[in-house]
């Protein structure tokens, strides 16, 4: 083959710190093109006002969309591109007229902060190749398995900075290495609210909302099984993320 294009790291389309918007919260975003692709793609788990309020920079969006995929998000590459450019100048717009002296937020992992990148075989080629499109910091702040770097790459290929397959194959080996995929925090069941519950464990807000109030009419869990008894709560969710929660 001959010399492959590199592909922006960075890519606009991803997902989420998790986020969605349920359909019955959408009188509550802001007007503006792109509104019902970010409504019908991300009304999957849980309310809108965990979007509500952020003041994320269009990176920050970026990274919160690539979190989204990364949890199993569907959508075509124009439309993630279209939900980070209503979120980017709509929501954060609204919160900055309501809060015009606050500071904007940043990135979630990385932004405008330098990142001491990891010493090791491939260092030198990875700031090479990936710093001709934009700062390293935007390709680090992904944490992906060896195949999703491997798919990152590819779709990089169609129109980034040059490099051979060899200098590519550098790339692959120190990202995976470097940059794999993180370990979630765990989720303290007895303390954690309606939006880490919902984002963390990929909870509905009403299942949310029904741990919650269990907890608070019941006292504090103990085990697992506690939650057997929440009516309105898919046990199998909790089975499924039960080594991430703690009491």
């Amino acid at each position: 083959m001959g010399p492959m294009k590199f592909l922006r790291f960075f890519i606009l389309c991803a997902a989420a710190t998790s986020f969605a918007l349920a359909a019955a919260d959408t009188p509550k975003l802001p007007d503006g093109k792109g509104k019902e692709t970010t409504v019908r793609i991300c009304s999957t788990c849980h309310g809108a006002e965990i979007v509500l309020g952020k003041r994320l920079t269009r990176d920050g969006w970026n990274q919160v969309v690539v979190n989204m995929i990364q949890r199993g998000t569907q959508g075509s590459d124009d439309e993630f591109a279209e939900i980070v450019d209503y979120l980017t100048n709509t929501v954060s717009a609204e919160a900055a007229k309501s809060n015009p002296n606050g500071a904007a937020a940043q990135p979630l992992q990385s932004g405008s902060a330098k990142v001491d990148l990891p010493d090791g075989p491939g260092k030198a080629v990875t700031v090479r190749l990936c710093g001709s499109c934009h700062s390293i910091e935007k390709a680090t702040s992904l944490h992906q398995e060896e195949d999703d770097w491997t798919d990152t790459i590819a779709k990089m290929v169609k129109m980034g900075a040059q490099g051979s397959d060899d200098e590519f194959a550098e790339v692959l080996a120190y990202l995976t290495k470097n940059f794999g995929p993180e370990v979630a925090p765990p989720v303290n069941i007895n303390k954690a609210d309606n939006v880490e519950l919902e984002s963390s464990l990929v909870l509905t807000k009403t299942e949310a909302a029904a741990i919650i109030q269990y907890r608070t009419e019941k006292g504090a869990f103990k085990s697992i099984d506690d939650l057997r008894n929440i009516a309105g709560l898919d046990f199998k969710k909790i089975e499924t993320q039960k080594s991430r929660i703690k009491f």
